[in-house]
């Protein structure tokens, strides 16, 4: 309610209470006069019951609440007030004649004066109402006198008619002018309760946007005048203006009541403001933290008469700070407990924090550091590495930069690596650099290792050449006696004056080494595939070619064991195709090999296709065998590996062979793969990159032969420590009209180069004294008639993979031991026939092997 309304209601109450004293002389003077005509009894209980009723009126008028709810009290007062009349006319009306008019006449002066105090209408309105009910009057006054003609009960009558009327005018008037103060001043408060009711919508807006509500109570009130938003605050339904100070007391925390009581009790009695933060617990049990704020009000007299203020939810914000606090706390932790150093320095370099893990790394302890520029302790090697680092922080903060290593010096003085991830400190408002922080780990172990690791990889590269050095003596070592063993062996095989015993003896000492051969060839090139030294050498080469010449191999044992062998191709496949046909034979040679060892009846097939896109090429050898269990499979290409114990004891094997396969497939970017049924077959099937060659293939077996004939009167020169692989050469060539020379040794070899001149050296490379490699040396640096022809290196140690190395130290070719007729033939053929057609297509030729 606005103060203009509060006013003209309170001085509408307080005239409403000056008329009360009026009015309780008039019931007085009415009841004095009925006492004559109802007897005292009567009259006493009326005046009793009327002036009762005023004096609960009276109290009503007192209350705060009164102004509001004035109509509909007043107006059930002066109901009760014409019962009360009414109670007392109807038995004087039944009893007496006369008595019964009179009390008539009070019946409508009751009701007279009923409407009288409660009418807010005009004076038109009363005049119509109040006329007939004195002509009324006057009627009963006249039937009265005519009726009794007792001049007593005339006068009496005349004068309770008189008094009553006098009293309804009277209340009339008076009311009328209250009534008309009461309009005036709520019409003149209406327009400010209008603005009023704006500015509280501002304010209620305000208080909700802001979160912040207020409230007032006076003193030893038991009641809290609150906003909306306390009520909210509270977690309660906005239900009038005013909470319960013992229910606000309720929601206090516990721990906070006794505090926030205190608080408000001392202020109530020294006026000074309040300033509390406490806690509230919610019907829904939350916990919620809350600000007040309030300043004492002082009556006329300077008394505290209440105290109003502000009232704010700051669990937000306290939850926030909580949050923000656990964090600074969880990360201090992690600094303080981490392994890793985190430091952090100003733009000058200077050391600003450095966690406890500072003393634990480079025994210094933090408070020793502070302030120090850290670039003092660092190695003077490392300084321009950090410097630059840290102007490229400076210059591009937004840019990250991959951690580096660095050394710096402990407190006992030793070198420590650290491995360093700075990163830009920059002011989140103006973007500007303010220093780097730094999470930096002690890497000396890794550092110790790395050191470790790089000796062993050296001792490891070291032990390899060993190996490589072992695995060329075992080569040669071996080799050497196999090529007497095999190469006379087969020229004994073919000594056509031998006893059918004799021959039979030659073929077992011929397959006796084979196998000791193929045995030494396993181990050794399972060796250098294990040590990475294969190397691939693709050229132009014919398939169908290659796959005939290996089946030609085991014509001879397929034929005892009644197996037929066959070569099947696509026609596309005639044309050369970019291999390298050595490691391509040895793979065709082991899965041949070990179909045919496996197939006592039956087929085996080497068929050749390419894939639906044409660029692979797919080799399978097809069986009809004994197959290989499922369970067995994945044990094929293992090293050191067969299906079962009884294979090497029926057919030999060293269990690598398949193992080879599958490692020189892949040096060729194939993959190989098995399909098998046991007692049905296999298939042994791989796939390689098919690049056809630019131009057709030159192969052997066209022209072996007229090849072979360009030897007569040859002059060849065999260099080997061993006599029975100077006379195998010796017996291989002078067939077809060579002449043959031998030497012993380097230094015998190097002394007949310069006398006489040769078509072809063959220079084993390992032999005591002067070796192979130093002979072929001296021969060319000679300026003899040796020193631009063919030298040949003859040794088991000359393989493909090694030609390379072979040929830069200065030789035209190589023959591998144990010799192959048919090898050494064509090589030795080839390069004579080189000088002899063109000397300027041999030094081409010289060129293009070197």
């Amino acid at each position: 309610m606005s103060p203009e309304e509060l006013e003209g209601l309170t001085a509408a109450v307080a005239a409403r209470r000056n008329v009360l004293l009026k009015r309780s002389l008039l019931t007085a003077g009415v009841g004095a006069v009925a006492s004559g005509l109802v007897g005292l009894t009567a009259a006493a209980a009326w005046v009793t019951v009327v002036v009762g009723l005023h004096v609960l009126e009276g109290l009503l008028l007192k209350s705060p609440t009164f102004t509001r709810r004035r109509p509909r009290w007043v107006l059930a007062l002066y109901m009760a007030t014409s019962l009360a009349f009414c109670s007392l006319a109807w038995p004087a009306a039944l009893y007496g004649g006369a008595v019964g008019l009179i009390g008539g006449g009070m019946l409508l002066a009751s009701i007279s004066y009923a409407f009288a105090v409660t009418a807010r209408s005009s004076k038109v309105l009363f005049v119509a109402w109040e006329t007939p009910v004195a002509a009324g009057y006057a009627s009963l006054v006249a039937a009265a006198i005519i009726a009794h003609a007792q001049a007593g009960q005339v006068a009496a009558l005349a004068l309770m008619s008189g008094l009553c009327l006098l009293g309804v005018v009277s209340t009339w008037r008076e009311n009328y002018a209250i009534i008309g103060a009461e309009r005036q001043a709520r019409q003149s408060a209406a327009a400010a309760m209008a603005t009023e009711r704006k500015a509280w919508q501002v304010a209620v807006m305000a208080e909700e946007l802001a979160g912040v509500g207020h409230w007032r109570t006076e003193a030893n009130a038991p009641l809290v005048q609150a906003s909306r938003q306390v009520f909210r605050i509270f977690g309660l339904e906005p239900a009038g203006d005013f909470i319960p100070r013992d229910l606000i007391m309720a929601f206090v925390h516990p721990d906070d009541r006794e505090r926030v009581d205190a608080m408000f009790g001392h202020s109530m009695i020294t006026g000074e403001s309040v300033s509390l933060k406490f806690r509230l617990v919610r019907n829904d049990q939350e916990i919620r933290h809350v600000i007040l704020q309030g300043v004492a009000e002082r009556d006329a007299q300077g008394q505290v008469c209440a105290i109003f203020g502000v009232f704010q939810d700051v669990t937000d914000q306290v939850r926030a700070a909580e949050a923000l606090q656990r964090s600074e706390a969880q990360f201090r932790r992690m600094a303080e407990n981490a392994s890793d150093l985190i430091t952090y320095s100003d733009v000058n370099g200077r050391l600003i924090y450095a966690s406890p893990a500072l003393e634990a790394i480079t025994g210094f302890r933090p408070e020793e550091v502070i302030g120090r520029r850290t670039l003092e302790l660092i190695h003077t090697d490392d300084l321009g590495l950090v410097t630059a680092r840290t102007r490229q922080i400076a210059a591009r903060p937004d840019h990250s930069l991959p951690p580096f290593e660095f050394r710096l010096r402990a407190k006992d003085g030793r070198w420590i690596w650290l491995e360093s991830r700075p990163s830009p400190m920059v002011d989140p408002v103006t973007g500007k650099f303010q220093g780097v922080t730094d999470v930096v780990r002690d890497v000396s172990q890794r550092k110790s290792m790395e050191v470790a690791l790089e000796a062993a990889r050296l001792e490891a590269e070291r032990a390899a050449r060993i190996k490589g050095e072992f695995l060329a003596n075992m080569s040669h070592e071996l080799r050497t006696p196999l090529t007497s063993i095999v190469g006379f062996g087969q020229m004994l095989r073919e000594d056509t004056a031998l006893s059918a015993d004799a021959r039979q003896y030659a073929d077992r000492v011929v397959v006796a080494s084979e196998v000791l051969l193929a045995t030494v060839n396993d181990i050794l090139d399972f060796s250098k595939l294990e040590a990475g030294q294969v190397e691939i050498r693709p050229a132009p080469a014919r398939l169908p070619t290659i796959a005939r010449e290996i089946m030609s191999l085991f014509q001879t044992q397929a034929a005892a064991r009644q197996v037929v062998l066959t070569v099947d191709y696509e026609a596309a496949l005639e044309q050369a195709l970019m291999l390298d046909a050595d490691r391509l034979r040895q793979v065709l040679l082991n899965l041949v090999g070990n179909a045919v060892k496996f197939t006592a009846k039956g087929s085996v097939t080497v068929s050749a296709v390419l894939t639906a896109d044409g660029e692979r090429l797919r080799v399978s050898v097809i069986d009809t065998g004994r197959g290989v269990p499922k369970a067995e499979l994945s044990r094929l290409f293992q090293r050191f590996s067969q299906v079962d114990g009884s294979i090497a004891r029926d057919h030999g094997g060293t269990g690598l062979g398949l193992a080879i396969c599958k490692g020189l497939v892949e040096a060729m970017g194939g993959a190989i793969h098995v399909e098998s049924e046991e007692g049905r077959g296999s298939c042994f099937w791989f796939e390689l990159p098919a690049r056809f060659a630019a131009t057709a293939a030159t192969t052997a077996g066209d022209d072996d032969a007229d090849e072979i004939g360009q030897l007569a009167g040859a002059r060849v020169l065999v260099v080997d420590d061993h006599e029975a692989n100077r006379e195998l050469v010796r017996l291989l060539l002078t067939p077809l009209g060579c002449q043959v020379e031998a030497a012993v040794g380097g230094a015998e070899a190097v002394a007949m180069a310069d006398g006489e001149r040769f078509d072809v050296i063959l220079m084993d490379l390992r032999m005591p004294g002067v070796d192979g490699a130093a002979a072929c040396a001296a021969i060319r640096a000679s300026k003899g008639p040796n020193a631009d022809q063919p030298i040949l290196a003859f040794t088991a140690d000359a393989s493909e993979d090694r030609a390379t190395e072979v040929l830069s130290s200065g030789f035209d070719d190589h023959v591998a031991k144990p010799i192959k007729p048919a090898d050494l033939l064509l090589r030795v053929a080839a390069w004579v026939d080189r000088q002899k057609v063109d000397p300027q297509r041999y030094a081409d030729g010289r060129a293009m092997s070197a």
